[in-house]
C-alpha cells in the first residue's frame, strides 16, 4: 500500500490531530520510513525461532506475601483537610 497524503490526512483526522503543510510532509516521510523498516523486518527468516515470552529466561522471583496491619481509618483521615464518614473529601476537578 502506498502512503499517500490523503491517507496521512485520514489517519490524522481519525486521531483528531491537526498538522500544517510542513508537519504533514514530515509525518508522511517518517511514517514511510517506519513502514519501509517493517517491510525489512518481514524479510527476516523466523521459521526455526521459538516465540519469546520473556527477555530473560529465568522465572520471576516473587517476594513472600506477608500480611501486615494497615492504618485505621481514623488515623488516615485525621490529617485530611476535610472528611466525612471515613472518606477524604477532595475538591471537584471534573467539569459538569
Amino acid at each position: 500500500m502506498e502512503l499517500t497524503r490523503e491517507l496521512v490526512e485520514k489517519l490524522a483526522k481519525s486521531a483528531r490531530l491537526k498538522f500544517n503543510e510542513e508537519e504533514l510532509l514530515k509525518i508522511k516521510n517518517d511514517l514511510g520510513d517506519i513502514l519501509t523498516y517493517i517491510d525489512r523486518l518481514n524479510e527476516v527468516d523466523t521459521e526455526n525461532i521459538a516465540p519469546l515470552v520473556y527477555v530473560h529466561e529465568t522465572e520471576k522471583e516473587l517476594r513472600e506475601d506477608i500480611i501486615k496491619p494497615s492504618l485505621k481509618v481514623e488515623e488516615v483521615v485525621k490529617n485530611a483537610p476535610s472528611s466525612e464518614e471515613g472518606a477524604i473529601i477532595v475538591p471537584k476537578v471534573v467539569g459538569e
